[in-house]
């Protein structure tokens, strides 16, 4: 046992996983907290589409004149939770509420499923340099199971801006950057937080200036969009703030930076935890930064990006997690060359986490939040490689030093 600690992480998993066999149990044990949860559900029946009842709801009745921001939402045949969303959301989805809800919640089913085959793709499949499957795939251990039923919308369009961005941005020698930058507004105007995947275009392979500029357009383009959206939003404006108040930043702050003031006993939306937060965030940026400016192919740079917009979200929820694995595989690999201990800690770290997530999802251990201890710990691990990629400016033979422009 002390024999197999001697190693890396990565060297051990390299050895489990060799044979086909032992590939399939260690992928059905890190699979296990999103498996066995979804077949938890099936044998108790439990409720799918929560989170699209809401959606739905919320449609049914702003088309029939009624507000859609009621905290204790009632519909037939769905089990809501509450409308958050903007009213023009709810107007564009009022034609899907009269052809009925179950049969909406039926139709649902289609694009969802879609949606979720091409993150779990993006996730663990999709080629990227520097980041094997074994480790993406561990990062599934993380997220809760019921993010594969709740249809949450922000599903679908997770999967439309990455499919984008792997679409048109992937080949660094021609991308096409507007059709990205529109999916990401469009995104925007249902769930703000969305915005954050502009970060993407700062990671690019082209001159600082450019990608600055860029960024910064894209970014002043989507707060224009929601801002316009708020200043249109009219007789529910009020009441779609309010819900917005209690419930976005009060009632379920997410799981990252407002969930973690939390702890700390401070509210989401006090001025101090706002300050904090961005001063986080700020940190974040400029680590996901160093990362990317170590790395030279254009499909990595894109992962850690299209990562880097996760844990930029200040309300971070378990469905916006599987654009992590790549970026967590790249962190890990990373810090492969910045010394031989530094490397035996950073991946023993990696893997003791995850395999904790599996453990108390397999013996049902309620007292230990998994997902946002998981998401800090991630958080902590790029900042530490980050800081490390400063401090000694070592890089893997061929690549380009942190500072590059």
């Amino acid at each position: 046992m002390l024999k197999l600690f001697h190693d890396d992480a990565l060297a051990c998993l390299d050895r489990l996983t060799r044979h086909r066999w032992r590939r399939v149990v260690f992928s059905l044990f890190f699979l296990f907290p999103i498996v066995g949860n979804l077949i938890a559900r099936m044998n108790k029946h439990g409720w799918w589409l929560n989170d699209f009842d809401a959606l739905i709801c919320g449609a049914d009745h702003i088309r029939r004149g009624l507000s859609p921001y009621d905290l204790h939402p009632v519909c037939a045949a769905t089990r809501p939770a509450v409308y958050v969303y903007a009213p023009q959301v709810a107007q564009v989805f009022a034609p899907m509420s009269a052809w009925g809800l179950e049969t909406a919640r039926l139709v649902w089913w289609i694009p969802s499923l879609i949606a979720m085959g091409y993150l779990l793709w993006y996730a663990v499949l999709t080629p990227v340099k520097d980041a094997p499957w074994r480790l993406r795939l561990m990062t599934l251990a993380a997220i809760v199971g019921s993010v594969y039923a709740c249809g949450n919308i922000g599903l679908i369009l997770h999967a439309l801006v990455t499919a984008a961005a792997v679409l048109w941005l992937a080949d660094g020698t021609r991308p096409k950057r507007w059709p990205f930058v529109l999916m990401v507004i469009l995104s925007a105007l249902v769930k703000p937080v969305m915005l954050t995947y502009l970060v993407v275009l700062l990671f690019e392979r082209r001159p600082l200036p450019h990608r600055l500029g860029g960024a910064a357009a894209a970014s002043l383009a989507g707060l224009a969009a929601i801002a316009l959206e708020m200043l249109s939003a009219g007789t529910f404006s009020a009441e779609w703030r309010r819900t917005l108040n209690v419930i976005v930043m009060t009632e379920q702050p997410g799981i990252s930076y407002f969930g973690w003031l939390n702890w700390l006993g401070l509210p989401p939306g006090d001025h101090l935890a706002l300050a904090v937060a961005a001063l986080l965030m700020l940190t974040t940026l400029l680590a996901g930064w160093t990362l990317a400016e170590s790395r030279e192919d254009g499909m990595s740079r894109l992962a850690i990006g299209l990562g880097m917009a996760q844990l930029l979200n200040p309300r971070l929820m378990d469905y916006d997690m599987m654009a992590l694995a790549p970026l967590m595989a790249i962190v890990i690999v990373a810090s492969r060359p910045l010394g031989k201990r530094f490397f035996w800690a950073v991946s023993w770290a990696f893997t003791a986490i995850l395999t904790v997530d599996v453990l108390t999802n397999i013996f049902e251990i309620k007292s230990f939040a998994r997902s946002p201890v998981t998401l800090f710990i991630y958080w902590v691990m790029l900042l530490a490689v980050a800081a490390r990629l400063l401090v000694t400016q070592k890089r893997p033979e061929g690549l380009p030093g942190v500072f590059r422009s």
